[in-house]
C-alpha cells in the first residue's frame, strides 16, 4: 500500500522566514496586493512546491493579470528574477553584504555594458531595424537577456531584424524569441540563419520562388514582401507562383517584378468572391491597434481627472527617462540618482492607482486579441487565430 501525505495542510505546519530588511525597505512603499503576492510565492518557494499566476490569483482572490503587474514591480525592485524556468525569489541579504556576484542588471553594472563598443553597435543596429527610439528601460530589459539567457549581441541583432520583419518590435515579444533561439541552442547569426531556414515554411517558399527563377542567392527583403503579397493578397498557390516564375525562362534578364505581373494580371481568376486583401486586413488591425490607444488615453485622461498628481508623476517620468537616456550614451555618469527618482515615481504612482481602487494596468493599451496584440501574428511568427474574424470584420466595412 502506498502512504502519501496530504501537501495541502502541511504548509500551516511550517514557517515562512521574510527578511526584515524586505519589511523595513521594500514594504512600506510596495501596494498591499503585490506584498500578497510577494509573500505568498515566497511561502510556497521555501515549501518547494510550484504554483502559477493562476493559482495565486485564486488564492488571494484577484485577477491573474494582477499577479503578473506584482511579478513585474519586484523585478524591477531587484528581488525577485525572472528565468526561463520561472520565477526566483533573491536573498536580500545575499544582494547586499554578499560576495558581490550581481544576480539581476543594476545600474552599475549597465553602466560598464553601455561603455562596451559592442553594446553601442547592438543598440544602433537595434534602431535602424525598429525605426525606433530605444527608451532606458527598454535598455535594462534588453541588457538583463545577456545576463539571464547569456545572449550574444548578434543574437539580438538578429532577432529584432526578424521581428520587424513580422511588424512586431514590442520588447515582450523580442525577449520570448531570444529566449526561444537560446532555449534551442542558437548561439550566432548563422545559427538562427540556419534554423529559419529550415524551420519557417515561408523562408521555404521563398528559397524554392528564388531557384525557380535561376537565383542561388537568398531573397532580399522587398523581394520576401512581394512573395508574400502574392500568398496572402492574391492567394496564390504554390503552382500558380512556379508557373508564372516558369515563364522568364525566355527572358534575357529574368526578375521578380515580372513574375508580380503576371500573377496580379491572373489575381481576378485565383480570387473568390468577397475575398479580403491582405492590405485590407493588416489595415483593420491597424485601426484597431489605433482605436485601443484611442481608448486607453481616455482612460487616462479619467485617471488625471480623477488623481491630478498622476498627471505631474507621469510628465516626470517621461523627463526622466529622457534624462537617462541622455545620460546612459554618455558614459552613464549620475544614471544612479535617476533610476533611483524613476523608481520611486514608480511607487508612488502604483501606491496612488491602489489607494484610489483603480486596477495598475487601467491607462494600459488593451489589444481586442491578447495573443497577438491585434498584429494578426503569433509571438511564434504564425498567423494568429484572429485573422479570419478580423478579415470578416473587414469585409463587412469594406
Amino acid at each position: 500500500m502506498k502512504i502519501i501525505k496530504d501537501p495541502g495542510k502541511t504548509c500551516y505546519l511550517k514557517e515562512t522566514s521574510v527578511e526584515n530588511i524586505f519589511i523595513n525597505e521594500y514594504m512600506p512603499d510596495a501596494p498591499d496586493s503585490f506584498v500578497k503576492v510577494y509573500l505568498l510565492s515566497l511561502m510556497y518557494a521555501g515549501m518547494g512546491n510550484e504554483i502559477d499566476e493562476n493559482e495565486i490569483a485564486r488564492t488571494l482572490m484577484t485577477d491573474t493579470s494582477e499577479v503578473v503587474k506584482a511579478f513585474e514591480y519586484w523585478s524591477r525592485a531587484g528581488i525577485i528574477r525572472k528565468t526561463s524556468e520561472g520565477i526566483k525569489i533573491l536573498s536580500l541579504r545575499e544582494r547586499l553584504y554578499g560576495n558581490g556576484d550581481e544576480d539581476v542588471i543594476t545600474p552599475d553594472s549597465s553602466r560598464r555594458l553601455m561603455n562596451d563598443e559592442a553594446i553601442s553597435e547592438m543598440f544602433d543596429d537595434i534602431e535602424q531595424s525598429t525605426r525606433q527610439f530605444i527608451e532606458p528601460g527598454q535598455m535594462q530589459t534588453i541588457l538583463s537577456w545577456m545576463t539571464d539567457y547569456d545572449a550574444r549581441t548578434e543574437l539580438i541583432k538578429a532577432a529584432y531584424r526578424y521581428c520587424a520583419g513580422l511588424g512586431k518590435t514590442n520588447t515582450r515579444y523580442v525577449g520570448s524569441v531570444v529566449r526561444s533561439w537560446i532555449e534551442k541552442g542558437l548561439v550566432t547569426k548563422e545559427d538562427v540563419e540556419r534554423y529559419l531556414q529550415e524551420t519557417d515554411q515561408r523562408h521555404a517558399v521563398y528559397k524554392r520562388v528564388m531557384r525557380a527563377l535561376g537565383f542561388t542567392r537568398n531573397a532580399t527583403e522587398n523581394e520576401e514582401v512581394m512573395i508574400s503579397a502574392w500568398i496572402d493578397e492574391l492567394g496564390a498557390s504554390m503552382e500558380d507562383i512556379l508557373a508564372a516564375c516558369s515563364k522568364t525562362s525566355g527572358i534575357s534578364n529574368p526578375n521578380i517584378n515580372y513574375v508580380d505581373k503576371v500573377l496580379r494580371n491572373k489575381a481576378p481568376r485565383n480570387q473568390g468572391s468577397g475575398r479580403v486583401s491582405r492590405n485590407l486586413v493588416m489595415e483593420y488591425y491597424e485601426k484597431l491597434r489605433n482605436k485601443a490607444a484611442d481608448e486607453a488615453a481616455q482612460r487616462k485622461q479619467q485617471v488625471y481627472e480623477y488623481v491630478p498628481r498622476i498627471r505631474d508623476i507621469d510628465d516626470q517620468l517621461q523627463e526622466c527617462n529622457m534624462e537617462l537616456t541622455r545620460t546612459l550614451l554618455n558614459g552613464g555618469g549620475g544614471s544612479k540618482k535617476i533610476t533611483d527618482l524613476i523608481s520611486q515615481l514608480e511607487n508612488e504612482r502604483l501606491r496612488l492607482l491602489t489607494e484610489n481602487d483603480i486596477p495598475v494596468d487601467y491607462t494600459d493599451i488593451r489589444p481586442n486579441c491578447r495573443i497577438c496584440g491585434d498584429t494578426g501574428i503569433t509571438k511564434e511568427g504564425a498567423r494568429c487565430s484572429c485573422y479570419e474574424e478580423v478579415s470578416r470584420m473587414a469585409a463587412e466595412e469594406k
